[in-house]
């Protein structure tokens, strides 16, 4: 291990960075993307999944979960993070998964191969070597049908964002205290920005808004990307021509929208149309000025087909990305049906999905939301996305395994605001002392959460 990656090590295990979960990397949306483009990829319940910085698991860990029969090998440079993440599985009792603490670049397994590999978040800040060698490990350790999901930051888009990271580098003084320069860092945005707040010109709003979006990221997401030693965007076709260095090829995006270009003016995408895939999403990213990409590569030699016809949907299920709910095909008309694909109104999937959007008398939510509700203020969902909980939803969570009714949980709530746990206000920011005002209340927002979970994916059937 060299100084430099020993030096990045300790600063992860001393500021973790926050592990979520990224639905769009799931095995089970990227083995639907594999199957729409032509390949024949391995079905998720047979797979082994493999993982390159894993981070504490927030990613991985619920994939095992809610994928008993699969195999998954997560790694990570920062042994505090691994630990924390093993202390979650030992707690859940998950005997499918695996964390290693490893450098990706100590990564030596030729002969294990992996149906699904995934590497979010890291390609574009590490290093030009460990870069080649996480598709090194893509094209060693990916089976013959395999899928590697590698993310990264792209120019044109990343262009602003570098330049507001090169001035926050440009002003840090020389310090070996992560946590000055992120107040430094603060502070010089909060500068610039007041600075700029009566400048109408396109680059002050160009920067304006960029600020905006850094204040909000937390301290870990500033040491570790901000003011990192590492973080190179580039561009989709230099991304590609790196892969293909490797033998893999495009598969596709993990998110279909970005793909295609249905939502262009008619001669925009006529003549886009006519060129190859690459070509095709550059200039893509030069028109919408995008900076990120989702990236799925498989071997080379396989007949990749990108279009999208009507007698292919027939194999999966088609899910109305606004209520949740599945629909049929008379629903929509033909053309608008692949058009709201595209547009990411309507979610494809090749797997039916395993949770309830209606409140039965008994609710139960799923285990690993009820065991997050009690670590965190957020939790997985059966759709591997982030939720946000609101006090009321964290304090069912726990209570709903299917043992309480609606009414025993409406009373549950109540010692909770009986012992001043949680405090029930009016509109006027008041609280209600009245007995029966109190009691409609609590039975209202106890109901209210018990919606929002159901719609959030959070309720099994």
């Amino acid at each position: 291990m060299t100084d430099e990656i020993h030096n990045i090590e300790q600063l992860y295990n001393e500021f973790p960075y926050e592990s979520f979960a990224f639905k769009e990397s799931r095995p089970q949306h990227l083995f639907t993307l594999g199957t729409l483009f032509g390949l024949k990829p391995v079905p998720v319940e047979n797979s082994k999944v493999l993982e390159l910085a894993c981070a504490s698991g927030g990613n991985i860990i619920p994939m095992a979960f809610h994928s008993p029969s699969t195999q998954f090998l997560g790694l990570d440079l920062s042994k505090a993070e691994i630990e924390q993440g093993l202390q979650q599985i030992t707690e859940l009792n998950l005997k499918n998964i695996t964390l290693r603490h490893q450098s990706i670049n100590d990564f030596h397994e030729p002969n294990f191969k992996f149906d699904y590999i995934i590497c979010h978040g890291i390609y574009s800040w590490v290093d030009n070597d460990t870069r080649h060698k996480i598709l090194q490990i893509c094209h060693d350790n990916l089976s013959e049908n395999g899928i590697a999901y590698i993310s990264y930051n792209t120019y044109p888009g990343w262009t602003i964002g570098n330049i507001v990271r090169d001035l926050l580098q440009y002003s840090l003084q020389t310090s070996n205290d992560p946590l000055s320069n992120v107040k430094v860092a603060r502070s010089m945005l909060a500068f610039v920005y007041s600075g700029l707040a009566d400048d109408a010109s396109p680059y002050a709003c160009l920067l304006r808004k960029e600020i905006e979006l850094i204040s909000h990221h937390s301290d870990s997401q500033f040491i570790h990307e901000h003011l990192a030693t590492h973080n190179h965007a580039l561009y989709f076709h230099q991304f590609m021509a790196q892969a293909k260095s490797h033998q893999l090829t495009f598969l596709g995006e993990a998110f279909l929208s970005t793909m295609y270009t249905d939502d262009l003016p008619l001669e925009f995408s006529q003549e886009f149309n006519n060129k190859d895939i690459i070509s095709q999403g550059q200039y893509l990213d030069f028109i919408k000025n995008r900076r990120f990409r989702s990236t799925l590569l498989c071997h080379e030699g396989h007949k990749i087909k990108h279009s999208i016809d009507l007698l292919q949907l027939n194999q999966f299920y088609l899910q109305s990305n606004n209520e949740h709910e599945f629909i049929q095909f008379d629903e929509l008309q033909k053309k608008e049906l692949i058009s709201a694909i595209l547009q990411d109104s309507v979610n494809i999937s090749s797997y039916p999905s395993d949770y309830c959007s209606e409140i039965p008398r008994f609710p139960a939510a799923c285990p690993l939301a009820r065991y997050q509700a009690q670590r965190q203020e957020f939790v997985t969902n059966r759709r591997h996305e982030n939720i946000q909980l609101t006090p009321i939803m964290q304090i069912l969570l726990p209570y709903l395994d299917g043992e309480n009714d609606i009414e025993s949980l409406i009373d549950i709530v109540g010692h909770y605001v009986s012992d001043n746990i949680l405090v029930i206000v009016d509109k006027n920011n008041q609280p209600i002392v009245e007995e029966k005002a109190r009691q409609q209340y609590i039975e209202n927002i106890t109901k209210d959460g018990l919606e929002r979970l159901a719609k959030r994916a959070l309720l099994l059937g």
